[in-house]
């Protein structure tokens, strides 16, 4: 690059704003001016220059931070003050403004002391912070924002690991000066009277250096003076949040200053006289201010707080302990109804839900949790806080109660309303640990209580005996636990009362808590009676069905062998409900489980043939029905629902004995119970219940439940789909086109084939094998692919003989053994040649698809699905696939080549696993051998074979094709291709590395040297999936132009991680993906490590690339599977994959802060870059890409993503921003503890989230003005892995929200 001059640096600037088809090569040509070594004399002149450009300055003084922080070894020593010198001179010129060149320079000083300090100059700080004082304009303000950059400039500072620890050594010892100058600023603002600008500034900076880390008795000498600032209006807010700092941040040092924390916190409660008058005032945002800051300091303190309770009688920490929950109580029973009245009392749930956990684990210094001690203290706390617990729950009770005006306010006020009842109950559960049958019996007055006014007032005074009710359900399932043995619910003995009120709400209330009283009324089926007779007619009415439908379901779940009286009247009730046309979809679907418990106990003869030929004949005429009528988006909507009704039905009609013990276990249950026989489990069942039934088998006394054991082989279920199979292929040949109805069909055969096994009706089966293949047919779906995977597991359970019997013993038909083996046998060899032609079939629809389309990545889902089949097929049922003269296997393998490539990893890993499994049997097979050798003998025929064209994807892929995502798939396959075929590979991998290195652009830099690297090291490695990851990472690195660069350091160490599992090798473990997240994500910030996660925290939230080795799939699927209901009540309704899409877009403010948010050194240049913006996301956020959405609305009544809000195009934000919608798998909650997030292949949360791009300032938001993130709490299901028994419930989560501009009042 030639010698630059000011003048061609100002006009490219400006030229850069003009905008046009050049503005790319400027744009480039400016960052490379950044790295000149003129540059140096450059800037000095840009920024002296009188009439400069605004965009010119800055220009100019974020080059100067790029040459301090990067190029400080050109400056000699001897010119160091010189620099200095010119540095003040430049803040002094700019004191007035521009403000974001004024803090543009300001990040250059601190960049100047950072590498003096390293230079072991030990006064740095202090010499550079008296040459700002000497100069005319020592404004404090102006040192203050120097000292608040500092910390953060630090921390952000790109040094070794041990001279970041000299530089906070040092830093820390100016620590003195910076506290004193902070204090006496404000000690002189408080003097004169005129609380301002400097105050909130010294604020801010102490802040900055408490999130530093400071020692807690550092800070005790300049609390006095912040808890004065908190009664000022000007410093009140910023005051708090220093205040809750000092006390929360990490390593707050609770448990190594304890007695310094005290003090404090005694001298926080001063702030009650403030909360009493911001009370007397209805100043709501000063408590919520008061209240924001207090209890985090409780939630991260609880323990402490609890020892201060525990101490002697009389002594001061026990009245400050009382105090400060006391203080809490005051924020949960704020005046008002939430959140209309008032919005802070939500607050409070963290702190009592952390007390609790304190108490129940409660500790003592200096002895240990089980000795008299600490017994005698934790008795203690506990009976200070019984009265202070009874006082929470008459609080909570009021304040779950239904305003008055309830029915006028919002949608969004009545959904927070709704989730802050879900937490009362959360908390009264806590107050159940605590409190015991004391809190039933507080309830059970409130209740009788409620009632009386009820009366008292002709029904209009319902309020408070709903909100008992409904506190009565959250604890509803304690009643199952030893202490409350003998109690009988007040709320059973006053079922008529509650009843005749006709009040929506109440009722409503009453049906739920009924639902989670169904385990109790299993111990006590004696009061089943009055429960049904007050559920079943409800069903009938539009209001009331959902609950009374989820109760019905939960108690039929739980009780099925009790209700056996009652079987007719659920089934007429239930049919009834259904055929009246007023309940909606989901409702509809819910009976259809309490009609198949019921169904499923009767025997298999005549009767059960009969019920369910009166339960499906109008089922099943509703479906003729449809098809017989023009083919509209409400017939489809109407098609889908009774799809999804059978579907229930043969979930719930036919479950064996394993299934049965394991599909209603409620959350509270022993989980070692799921390790018991099935036998076992069910004995024990019926011994806690007393319906124990002995039935002698061979004179063993096995214990059975008798109506499973006469309904144990899928026979109900058979039944079933004789009468439906008809009906279902008539649905296949009319709706086949529509995705909707194939995945609803899929559904109802995969719910059968659960029950079923390869030999319970051969027949039936292998007519059902040509109803899927002509569905794929017609309409190929990745659906019916994952069908396909279940039928296959079905043909293999039985074809390994898993369980150890002939099918006639299975069925209980005696006979020789050598006529069974023989009868197994011949079976077995007709399901093999069933299976053998429906996946040639499918595999010649599926290829006949691909060819048909011109991008496959347009079917990736598809590709997908089909490559996991095969591989699955390749593993468990290798015959099937080798020994399958018609299936295609070129064609295949040419497929699973090109999806290496493909963006997706879902993609890329099926295709990798397909190959390894080509690879593996292809030296035993001759047509795969063929295919993949040509001619091993031939040095002629080297690259004529398939193996040539695989590694050649492989290496191609690996240098530029591919998101960097998928290379740990394509180490897989050059691993086993070495363990295989380490010959063939020697010979055609140096062929295929130079290839690409002899293209241009595709290996800058060490080309060669990074080719011979990567041959020898792969042709040497044979055994580490770690190891080759690492060879292929380096690799793909080098290619790119990144090997050198932050960003690849990084992104590889992760990579490589993953590939091996979490516990391979890495060139940098302890680093993180900060650099890569902020070239994804846009923004620049710091992020930590989450041990055990493939996460990283940032923005106060984790960000996983994926779910890891310890995401609890299989887990959350299970219990969404037992507990569909549930899910619904928490959540809505559910939703095929189909018909979840998400998008992703990019709102720029203009190049503007696109060019200059971006620094040289962090964000690549290279090829890869522009991919990795936009294609790699899916590789560091799971952002899912955009797909059609279906057409019409959703059958299960979800909307559809939000369509695209029109702005005005001649208005641009002040604030870069970046908008997203993500699917999180992993979260920190409120409390912070890590849950997994429900995100599943059948269902799906997202978070749509706008993130901030630039720093603090903008050109349009500068001066007083500062560009700030938001977030939002948004409650979502989670799962803790680490308590199975909780199941699946809801939980707040912090997420990015907006990116906003914000202005001092001033």
């Amino acid at each position: 690059m030639e010698r630059i001059t000011s003048q061609q640096v100002e006009h490219a600037v400006n030229e850069f704003y003009v905008g046009g088809a050049s503005q790319l090569q400027v744009h480039q040509w400016l960052k490379q001016a950044q790295c000149a070594p003129e540059m140096w004399e450059i800037v000095w002149t840009l920024l002296e220059k009188e009439g400069s450009s605004v965009e010119v300055k800055f220009f100019s003084a974020k080059a100067l931070h790029l040459k301090i922080t990067n190029s400080w070894s050109d400056v000699p020593l001897d010119q160091q003050d010189n620099l200095k010198q010119k540095l003040v001179e430049l803040i002094e010129r700019h004191v007035a403004g521009p403000k974001v060149v004024l803090t543009r320079l300001l990040m250059c000083s601190c960049s100047f002391i950072i590498h003096c300090i390293l230079e072991q100059q030990s006064d740095a700080v202090k010499d550079f912070l008296s040459a700002m004082v000497l100069t005319r304009s020592n404004s404090p303000t102006l040192l203050l924002q120097l000292l608040t950059l500092l910390p953060e400039e630090t921390e952000a500072a790109n040094c070794k690991a041990e001279q970041r620890v000299t530089l906070k050594v040092e830093l820390r010892k100016s620590l003195g000066n910076v506290l004193e100058l902070i204090k006496e600023i404000l000690e002189q603002e408080m003097a004169s009277g005129e609380v301002g600008d400097a105050s909130v500034d010294a604020l801010r900076c102490l802040l900055a250096w408490i999130q530093f880390g400071i020692s807690l008795d550092v800070l005790e000498p300049v609390c006095p003076i912040v808890l004065s600032s908190v009664g000022q209006a000007a410093t009140c807010e910023s005051a708090l949040e220093v205040l809750s700092a000092m006390l929360t941040e990490a390593g707050s040092c609770a448990s190594k200053l304890p007695e310094t924390t005290f003090r404090i916190v005694s001298k926080l409660l001063s702030v009650e006289a403030l909360l009493d008058q911001a009370e007397q005032t209805g100043a709501t945002d000063m408590c919520r201010s008061i209240f924001s800051a207090l209890l985090p300091v409780g939630e991260a303190n609880s323990k402490l707080i609890l020892q201060w309770l525990a101490s002697d009688e009389g002594h001061e920490k026990r009245a400050v302990a009382i105090q400060f929950i006391t203080l809490v109580l005051r924020c949960s029973a704020a005046p008002g109804h939430f959140p209309t009245d008032e919005a802070h009392s939500d607050q409070a749930f963290g702190f009592w839900y952390n007390l609790q956990d304190a108490l129940s684990s409660f500790s003592w210094p200096y002895s240990s949790p089980g000795d008299d001690e600490c017994q005698r203290r934790k008795e203690s706390c506990e009976a200070l806080l019984a009265p202070i617990q009874r006082s929470l729950v008459e609080v909570l009770l009021r304040k779950s109660c239904y305003a008055p005006d309830y029915d006028t306010w919002a949608d969004d006020e009545r959904e927070s309303f709704r989730c802050y009842r879900q937490d009362i109950g959360d908390a009264l559960v806590q107050c159940f640990e605590a409190l015991g049958v004391e809190l039933v019996r507080l309830l059970e007055a409130a209740l009788m209580a409620g009632a009386a006014r009820l009366q008292a007032s002709n029904g209009q005074d319902w309020a408070p005996l709903e909100a008992a009710v409904h506190a009565y359900g959250h604890v509803a399932e304690c009643l199952c636990r030893p202490q409350c043995d003998g109690i009988v619910p007040a709320v059973l003995l006053c079922l008529p009362c509650l009843v005749s009120s006709n009040n929506r709400h109440l009722l409503c209330s009453l049906f739920t808590m009924l639902g989670a009283l169904a385990e109790w009324l299993e111990l006590n089926p004696e009061f089943l009676p009055a429960v049904v007779h007050v559920l079943l007619p409800a069903l009938a009415v539009p209001e009331l069905a959902t609950p009374a439908s989820l109760a019905i379901k939960a108690i039929t779940c739980d009780c099925w062998e009790a209700l056996q009286p009652f079987k007719d009247d659920i089934l007429t009730h239930c049919m009834s409900a259904m055929k009246s046309g007023k309940l909606r979809s989901s409702e509809c679907v819910r009976l259809m489980y309490p009609v198949g418990r019921m169904l499923g106990s009767l025997p298999v003869d005549a009767t059960l043939s009969a019920y369910l030929s009166t339960c499906l004949a109008p089922l099943v005429g509703d479906v003729q029905a449809l098809l017989g009528q023009q083919p509209t988006e409400a017939v489809r909507d109407a098609l889908v629902v009774q799809l999804r009704m059978f579907a229930m039905l043969a979930f719930s009609l036919d479950m064996d004995t394993a299934r049965r013990t394991t599909q209603c276990v409620s959350v509270d249950e022993d989980p070692t119970t799921a390790l018991m026989q099935p036998q076992e489990h069910a004995a024990q069942q019926q011994q806690q219940r007393g319906l124990k039934r002995r039935i002698a088998e061979g004179g063993g006394g096995l214990e059975v439940e008798e109506p499973i054991a006469q309904n144990r082989t899928g026979q109900a279920v058979v039944l079933m789909l004789q009468q439906l199979l008809p009906t279902l292929k008539v649905v296949v040949q009319h709706w086949a086109a529509d995705p909707n109805v194939i995945e609803a069909v899929c559904n109802l055969v995969a719910k059968t084939l659960l029950s079923l096994d390869a030999g319970s009706s051969p027949a039936l089966l292998a007519d059902l094998i040509v109803t899927i293949s002509t569905m794929y047919q017609l309409n190929p779906h990745p659906a019916v692919l994952d069908l396909c995977k279940n039928l296959f597991v079905l043909y293999d359970n039985n074809n390994n003989n898993k369980n150890n019997r002939p099918l006639q013993l299975q069925h209980g038909i005696s006979g020789s053994t050598e006529n069974n083996n023989a009868v197994a046998t011949s079976r077995s060899d007709a399901n093999n040649a069933a299976l053998t032609a429906f996946l040639s079939q499918i595999c010649s629809s599926t290829l006949v698809a691909f060819e048909a389309t011109q991008d496959v990545r347009e079917h990736s889902d598809m590709l997908e699905a089909f490559l996991v089949l095969l591989s699955q097929a390749l593993r468990k049922r290798p015959a099937l696939v080798l020994g399958n003269a018609a299936l295609n296997h070129g064609a295949v393998f040419q497929l699973a080549v090109l999806a290496l490539g493909l963006p997706e990893h879902g993609v890329a890993k099926a295709a990798a696993s397909y190959l390894v499994s080509f690879v593996d049997h292809a030296k035993d097979t001759p047509a795969l051998y063929n295919l993949l050798v040509a001619d091993p003998c031939s040095p002629a025929d080297i690259g004529a074979g398939g193996g040539a064209v695989l590694v050649d994807r492989i290496v191609k892929c690996a240098a530029s094709d591919a998101v960097r995502s998928v290379l740990p798939c394509l180490a897989e396959v050059l691993l086993t291709l070495n363990k295989r075929f380490p010959d063939l590979l020697s010979r055609l991998l140096p062929v295929a590395a130079a290839s690409s290195s002899s293209s241009s652009s595709m290996c800058p830099g060490d080309s060669e040297k990074a080719r011979v690297v990567f041959v020898s090291g792969v042709l040497r490695e044979r055994s580490s999936k770690a190891r080759m990851a690492e060879l292929v990472v380096n690799f793909a690195s080098a290619c790119r132009g990144l090997m050198n660069t932050e960003y690849g350091r990084q992104t590889s160490a992760m990579l490589i991680k993953d590939a091996s599992g979490g516990s391979g090798r890495s060139p940098n473990p302890p680093m993180i993906l900060w650099t890569a997240l902020s070239v994804v994500l846009g923004i620049e910030t710091r992020a930590e490590i989450i041990r055990g996660l493939p996460c990283v925290k940032m923005l106060h939230q984790l960000l996983c690339t994926r779910p890891g080795n310890t995401y609890p799939s299989q887990a959350i699927e299970r219990f969404i599977d037992e507990n569909k209901a549930l899910i619904r009540r928490m959540y809505g309704e559910f939703s095929s994959p189909a018909e979840f899409f998400s998008f992703r877009g990019k709102r720029d403010s203009g190049p503007y802060e696109e060019f200059f948010a971006s620094d040289i050194g962090q964000n690549s240049s290279s090829p890869d870059d522009f991919h990795q913006k936009f294609t790699n996301v899916d590789e560091i956020m799971r952002v899912r890409r955009a797909t059609s959405p279906t057409s019409g609305p959703s059958a299960s009544g979800q909307a559809s993503a939000p369509p695209a809000i029109n702005t005005d195009s001649s208005r641009v934000d002040a604030c870069q921003s970046k908008t997203e919608v993500v699917t999180p798998y992993w979260a920190s909650n409120s409390a912070g503890k890590i849950r997994a997030i429900v995100n599943t292949q059948h269902f799906e949360q997202a978070i749509y989230q706008e993130i901030c791009q630039t720093g603090r300032q903008t050109s349009r938001c500068q001066g007083g003005c500062s560009c700030e993130q938001k977030y939002k709490w948004h409650r979502l299901l989670a799962y803790d892995p680490d308590n199975d028994c909780a199941g699946i419930f809801m939980d707040w989560f912090l997420f990015p929200s907006c990116c906003v501009c914000r202005c001092n009042i001033s």
